[in-house]
């Protein structure tokens, strides 16, 4: 096979591959269906919020666990596609627990669910993206990730309506799994797609003599030691960066702030499971409004990405208090119960998550000379990934032990917190200028 058709069947076969597991990781949502399935069924509402932190941290640790052998390997394919068996061997857990499993048990499964699929996607992510720069030429892989992005959100959404259509999905709670299914199902079709990639051949040297492969072994233990002393280094630059640059101080906090958006959906998932528990097809409608956002987000704000980003940071958060004020006034007013009127409330929440996020990495990266991106970027990760376990928690309290409207009320208050503090970080530019800003 010609190397210009080896790039193309690649290509292809990425497109697919990577499209449809987008599509599974929408119509399994753990930040929707998952939630959405796990309260129907009676678990307690104390846990529920925990799921995506749970899958953050498993993907990092993921990541980390499998870097040396991906990076090692011939064939990166093997460990792309056990990421995502993985993660489909999880989700068919879920749904088994779910139909059969009492309350209690389906909680702790979902949680333990939880960690697996982030260690999955952990997996399968690094592998994806250390073939990606070994398999397709730099130009193309920018089209690659917006085609598979433009595809997974339109595709899920017939993926959902043809769930929603054949009847699969009714009042009964358990029915949802049938969500789930769908999921399982796409996953496997994407993981055995990813079998089908050819890799280029690894060409080994034929001249190595027996003395270089024992000095290989004593190489891998220098490196170990080395790997060791960078990390350590890492965070005591880490923390060093935390005590001396005030802008990183304040991105932090309002890092922290934007916890209130990126983990907001699960929350509102609470509440829709509780109000449209027994309204047929709401998790149908929920799910689509959900992919339509993805939709919509991706042009929307690569129209803005260019003007301010701390701008972006703010609507999101904006965006995301208008949600509350959706669900808030649904509550107060039973007559407005309408999937209709609901459905929008995902529609934003997706929309604002994709911004935000997206803009406050941009943010950080922008801001800080490439030599130290590392360090900023690795604390910053640590730091919240630690706070959203907390967050998650606290908020998952308030759900558990009060009305379930209170941890809506508590995240719109932190949207407006955290607006306010998008709008109060310096440029980019002018960290740039000033260097360092230094306390």
């Amino acid at each position: 096979m010609a190397e210009t058709d080896l790039t193309r069947w690649n290509y292809r076969i990425l497109v697919a591959q990577g499209a449809l597991l987008d599509i599974a990781q929408i119509v399994a949502s753990p930040r929707l269906v998952l939630p959405f399935v796990y309260m129907a069924v009676g678990a307690p509402a104390i846990f529920a919020g925990l799921l995506i932190p749970i899958v953050q941290i498993s993907r990092t640790a993921g990541q980390l666990a499998s870097a040396s052998s991906i990076s090692s390997a011939r064939n990166r394919k093997w460990h792309m596609a056990a990421g995502i068996f993985a993660v489909a061997a999880s989700l068919t857990v879920a749904s088994l627990a779910a139909i059969a499993g009492t309350p209690k048990i389906v909680g702790g499964i979902f949680l333990l669910i939880s960690a697996t699929i982030g260690l999955g996607q952990g997996v399968s992510r690094l592998a994806f993206q250390s073939l990606l720069g070994s398999i397709l030429e730099e130009n193309r892989r920018g089209a690659l990730l917006f085609t598979q992005t433009a595809l997974s959100g339109l595709l899920a959404i017939i993926v959902v309506w043809i769930t929603h259509s054949s009847g699969l999905i009714d009042v009964a709670p358990k029915d949802h799994v049938a969500l789930i299914w769908a999921g399982v199902f796409v996953t496997i079709i994407s993981g055995s797609l990813s079998l089908a990639i050819k890799e280029h051949a690894v060409i080994c040297p034929t001249d190595e003599s027996e003395d270089e492969s024992e000095d290989e072994s004593e190489d891998e233990s220098e490196d170990e030691s080395e790997e060791t002393e960078q990390i350590l280094t890492g965070i005591t630059q880490g923390i060093l960066l935390i005590r001396q640059q005030r802008w990183f101080r304040q991105f932090l906090v309002a890092r922290a702030l934007f916890l209130s958006v990126e983990l907001a959906m699960p929350f509102y998932t609470i509440h829709a499971s509780i109000v449209y528990k027994n309204k047929p097809n709401a998790l149908s409608f929920f799910v689509i409004a959900s992919s339509l956002g993805l939709v919509i987000g991706g042009p929307l704000w690569s129209l803005f990405s260019r003007k301010s980003l701390r701008g972006i940071m703010c609507a999101g958060a904006v965006m995301t208090a208008i949600s509350g004020a959706i669900a808030v006034s649904t509550s107060i007013a039973p007559n407005l119960q309408q999937l209709m009127i609901y459905a929008p409330v995902f529609l934003l929440l997706s929309i604002a998550d994709q911004g935000l996020s997206t803009a406050r990495k941009l943010y950080l990266v922008n801001s800080v000379p490439e030599k130290e991106r590392p360090y900023y970027l690795a604390m910053s990760d640590g730091i919240i990934s630690i706070m959203a376990i907390w967050f998650a928690l606290a908020i998952g309290m308030l759900a558990h032990g009060q009305h379930e409207i209170l941890p809506i009320v508590a995240l719109m208050v932190i949207n407006v917190a955290a607006a306010c503090a998008s709008l109060l970080l310096p440029s980019p530019d002018k960290i740039k200028e000033t260097g360092t800003l230094q306390r």
